[in-house]
């Protein structure tokens, strides 16, 4: 890790400002709302903004990263995020207290090294992306494979003591294994197959649509299931992002009788996300019928590897 005195200082004061604000009256308040919220009680609408377009918000340099190590970085970029949006448009947001040091090791999501090479179409300097579609027939649904999970336990205590030391006596560090990943399907599985030929193979070609589902949800259950023997999973009960739907913060989660000393965090002591639509959030589309009808057929709720299991952002 670097030691660049610079770093250092750039980092303290951003952990400075995170401290005071997290510690402001209104934190516990809004935190309190999302509680009620997620436990189904009465309480006003809440507003979660999500999804920014951080490559577009720069404005005055707010965003501008300037530590030179690329693990400081990022972490700069970050707090960066945060102060910026609780400055601009902070809407429900609940700001913490602490700096949270996360996981090394993957997959974590639903994307990842499950077999296939996207072939993408994109303008240099563009942010728009096009798909090539690389499945054309079963024989190629077939080689989505189910990667290795990894998890680096030493590099994992490494980093949450370097943040440790560097925020002493400014924020407290808390190591955090992995609260929020994507079950979404749909979502990657357009990376190889292109939207316009999923929707008319949706009706042309049914068989091959889920074989296709059917392939990459086995592989997606097993992620979940090394995860859980790794030791990887958190109960994500707290001031993480669930989906796009707002903060997991619960006291629903972990059950009665969960021990994380015994038997580790399960699938079911969590709240996390599923994303089960093809269309993404900001496609213009009119699919939410067909989308909801597929998803929710007894085929891919025989293989959906969070069936059963606590869930948000459904259709």
């Amino acid at each position: 890790m670097s030691g660049h005195a610079a770093d250092r200082e750039i980092l303290r004061e951003l952990g400075r400002r995170k401290f005071d604000i997290g510690n402001l009256p209104i934190q516990k308040e809004t935190a309190g709302l999302w509680r009620r919220l997620n436990g189904l009680k009465p309480v006003r609408p809440l507003v979660w903004i999500d999804q920014v377009p951080w490559h577009e918000m720069n404005v005055n340099d707010e965003l501008t990263t300037r530590c030179q190590d690329p693990f400081l970085r990022n972490v700069e970029l970050g707090l960066r995020i945060e102060l910026y949006q609780w400055a601009h448009f902070p809407a429900d947001m609940v700001v913490e207290p602490v700096i949270y040091s996360g996981i090394v090791g993957g997959p974590a999501s639903s994307y990842g090294d499950y077999g296939l090479t996207e072939q993408r179409e994109q303008r240099e300097g563009g942010q728009d992306v096009g798909f090539i579609p690389i499945i054309h027939t079963e024989a190629d649904a077939d080689k989505i494979r189910t990667p290795q999970v990894w998890f680096d336990r030493e590099a994992t205590e490494k980093n949450c003591q370097t943040l440790s030391d560097l925020f002493d006596g400014v924020i407290p560090v808390r190591k955090r294994l992995i609260m929020h990943q994507w079950h979404a399907p749909w979502d990657q599985i357009i990376h190889w197959y292109g939207i316009e030929q999923l929707y008319t193979d949706m009706y042309d070609r049914p068989a091959l649509v889920h074989r296709i589902l059917r392939n990459f949800s086995k592989a997606l259950h097993e992620v979940l299931d090394q995860q859980e023997a790794l030791g990887m999973l958190e109960a994500g009960n707290d001031n993480c992002m669930i989906g796009s739907g707002g903060p997991g913060i619960t006291d629903d989660l972990p059950p009665p009788d969960y021990n994380r000393k015994i038997s580790g965090v399960a699938p079911r002591d969590r709240y996390s996300p599923r994303c089960r639509l093809i269309c993404t959030r900001n496609s213009a589309c009119n699919m939410n019928a067909l989308c909801w009808t597929d998803s929710a057929s007894p085929t891919t709720a025989a293989v959906n590897p969070f069936t059963r299991r606590w869930t948000c952002c459904g259709p």
